[in-house]
């Protein structure tokens, strides 16, 4: 019993300690410390006299930051932060981060502090030129072989890591209540655009480096995955490069806790490379907002409004023979993208500016003009309100030259039935006037349900049966091409059910057509643009980050349309729409061409499942294209199918000779088929003895490129995972070989 009642006495006394533990940890409350890093951009190039007058008016009482760059170091010495750079000629300078710090005072409340490192014309790589020959590299024998840059030697990063490591010394580590690193900030890109090919290595190094020397140096496990926040780089200036972006967008999707803050269209100084205050206001606002969501700004802490709804100063246009009014961007984005916008109001009347032009500031923001459709109403007729929205379409590609818009870059928006009507016409729409991406809030998609009888009978009139309530339901509309979309709902929606929207979505998941959707705890029905729905400011920042993400053509881009079987369609790719041959060629080639999939797994050329009675091949001609690219032959070559070179050359010439007939009179390329190694299924004999030969035949006759696919992937297993079917490397190789014909 003694023994029993000392047994209890311990587990009471563990108990209070592990209390007292916990108590401890919910009552500590390390300060926050950020590390920044970068060159110019972060650096700053711009005056203090050009601060956002609210900075100017609350000046820095929480933020404390020690301050290097390259020979100057840091010292582990903290001191209260203001705009600087350590540049004798122009010290009165401010960059991007000022403006983060800025609104991390308003939510933290409290002193935090700043490690930051930054010397403008700085690369990482060290085949690239770079300020004083100082580098980032995270290169085993560089850093092996000199010092830190504040040391007489030319490494940034160990200047960068050594003041870390000071500062963590002398004052963090004394910090009462500890310390927490909260965040890796980091800016640079544009001295190493020449060699973008390495950045995705080079970058990854810094990272790892980076997180492996915080953890080396607190002893803290968790820093192993330490959040790194990536600032973009403007589209409009000289510093951009495609390669470092990509590379970028990749280390977000391969590595843990990695983020990137696009700014495509941030404004710059006449220099053409650096922010100027507008553009640096808007990466630090974007960059405090990351850090919002990541929950690194504080418990309480309120994103920061990027765009203010102020009055817009583009040009104002009404359009003819339909109501519409075309909101022009005074700064069109290098993509000269326009939004058509179809307001709801259940097919009975037309919503308010919620749903209209409120939204312009916002997307003048973005250098994206709108145009307001005020449709007329179906009334049964639903080619009459169909119509309207394509007469806006219409005009929009007649004056597209003269207005500065990119005929390639329309885009449509709806909300609740107008969502209905963005989406049917989004799919119904076959030709050039198709949109290039869709915007849905609080959708209706379905038709063919009780709710929206009313609405069907508005839409279709005396037409409405079961069978076209279901055909004009916008889910059973939907095929690969249909445009990408942003779909976005409330969950507590009494009006309608969100279920239609994850409904449109599955429908596109299903097409692989890559698009997003967003259902928001909690809003109701019809909050449009209004301050007062709860989750306004995530879904900007969310629609904001999607456009960027959706690439269009340029206005005058070359239309590449690629013919084949599940080789181009992508078969087995885990990431198609990134990784196929014309996903890759796409990426190859830039946005002055628009390579369109029209891959048909198991299709042949000949009668055994002919590839032209496939949709696909109607999509494809529809699409009125410049150049096709033909590559059939490899499911000819199997037994079940092969019927002959005689048969195989007549449909071949048959194919030949409807695209030739087209009105765009496109440039046609014949392939040979990329290597198989599915001895069993694809006879090599018939491939490589028949079908190539009756192709190059065929191209001799009718005076036709043609591209060896076959010997770039010979002798490489590795690449065909199934012996059939190439990997993403693979599909690289063959869309590298594509392109070295395409572009002159």
């Amino acid at each position: 019993m003694k023994k029993k009642r000392c047994i209890v006495k311990h587990m009471c006394l563990l108990a209070v300690c592990l209390l007292t533990a916990a108590l401890a940890r919910a009552t500590k409350n390390p300060v926050p410390v950020y590390l920044v890093a970068g060159q110019s951009n972060t650096d700053g190039r711009v005056p203090n006299s050009e601060l956002p007058a609210y900075i100017q008016q609350a000046p820095y009482e929480h933020c404390y930051w020690s301050y290097g760059s390259g020979a100057h170091g840091g010292n582990g010495q903290f001191e209260l932060f203001r705009p600087r750079i350590i540049n004798k000629n122009m010290p009165g300078r401010w960059a991007y981060d000022a403006v983060t710090y800025y609104w991390l005072e308003k939510s933290l409340h409290r002193d935090f502090y700043v490690i930051k490192e930054s010397l403008g014309g700085t690369a990482i790589d060290l085949r690239a030129p770079s300020t004083q020959k100082m580098y980032w590299s995270a290169n085993s024998a560089f850093l092996d072989s000199t010092k830190a840059a504040d040391k007489g030697g030319k490494s940034l990063l160990k200047a960068f890591t050594e003041n870390i490591g000071a500062c963590i010394d002398q004052q963090l580590s004394k910090c009462k209540e500890g310390y927490e690193i909260k965040a890796f900030i980091w800016h640079q890109g544009e001295s190493d655009r020449k060699t973008a090919e390495s950045y995705y290595d080079n970058m990854k190094a810094v990272i790892d480096y980076v997180r492996a020397y915080v953890v080396k140096k607190t002893g803290k496990k968790r820093y192993a995955t330490l959040p790194v926040i990536l600032g973009g780089i403007s589209h409009r200036g000289r510093g951009y490069s495609q390669g470092v972006e990509q590379a970028q967008i990749k280390l977000t999707q391969t590595m843990k806790n990695v983020y990137f803050v696009p700014v495509p269209d941030a404004t710059l100084r006449s220099d053409n490379i650096h922010f100027d205050a507008t553009g640096a206001e808007l990466l630090g606002k974007k960059i405090y907002n990351q850090l919002v969501d990541l929950r690194l700004a504080g418990k309480n802490a309120r994103r920061a409004p990027l765009y203010l709804q102020t009055s817009f100063k583009g040009k104002t246009l009404t359009l003819d023979g339909v109501d519409a009014t075309l909101y022009l961007a005074e700064k069109p984005d290098c993509q000269g993208r326009t939004v058509v916008f179809c307001p709801g109001g259940g097919y009975n009347h037309l919503a308010g500016a919620k749903e209209g032009a409120d939204w312009v500031p916002f997307f003048h923001g973005l250098g994206i003009s709108v145009a307001v459709v005020r449709y007329r109403l179906p009334e049964g007729d639903r080619n009459r309100t169909l119509g309207d929205v394509r007469k806006v379409f219409e005009q929009i590609h007649r004056h597209a030259d003269e207005w500065g818009i990119n005929p390639n870059g329309i885009g449509i928006m709806g909300f609740s039935a107008g969502g209905h009507l963005a989406a049917a016409y989004s799919n119904a729409q076959c030709d050039s006037l198709r949109p290039a991406f869709s915007i849905l809030l609080y959708p209706v998609i379905k038709l063919d349900t009780k709710p929206h009888q009313g609405m069907a009978k508005k839409f279709l009139g005396d037409s409405l049966t079961q069978q076209s309530a279901a055909q004009w339901s916008a889910d059973r509309m939907v095929s690969q091409e249909t445009p990408p979309a942003f779909i976005a709902a409330a969950d507590d929606d009494p009006t309608i059910d969100v279920l239609n929207g994850v409904a449109y979505y599955e429908a596109l998941h299903r097409a692989h057509v890559p698009s997003v959707l967003h259902i928001y705890r909690d809003g109701g029905h019809g909050w449009g643009y209004k301050t007062s729905f709860p989750y306004h400011d995530q879904l900007l920042s969310e629609l904001e980050r999607w456009l960027w993400s959706v690439s269009v053509p340029a206005p005058h881009a070359v239309r590449v349309a690629c013919v084949d079987n599940s080789i181009t369609y992508g078969a087995r790719l885990k990431y198609r729409n990134t990784e196929s041959r014309p996903a890759q060629l796409q990426r190859i080639v830039g946005d002055g061409y628009n390579v369109r999939n029209y891959g048909v797994s198991g299709s042949t050329m000949s009668s055994g499942n002919c590839y032209m009675d496939k949709p696909q091949y109607d999509y494809a001609k529809r699409f009125m294209p410049q150049v096709v690219v033909i590559k059939l032959g490899t499911n000819d070559a199997q037994h079940r199918y092969w019927k002959g070179v005689s048969e195989y050359k007549t449909y071949y010439q048959r194919m030949v000779d409807e695209l030739r007939a087209l009105p765009s009179h496109p440039r046609i390329v014949l392939c040979y088929p990329s290597t198989s190694y599915r001895k069993e299924k694809i006879d090599q004999e018939i491939l490589e003895g028949q079908i190539m030969p009756a192709i190059q035949a065929l191209a001799k006759k009718n005076h036709l490129d043609l591209i060896d696919l076959h010997t770039p992937t010979k002798g490489h297993p590795e690449l065909f995972p199934d012996q059939l079917h190439p990997n993403a490397e693979g599909s690289r190789i063959l869309a590298e070989t594509v392109a070295d014909y395409l572009v002159p």
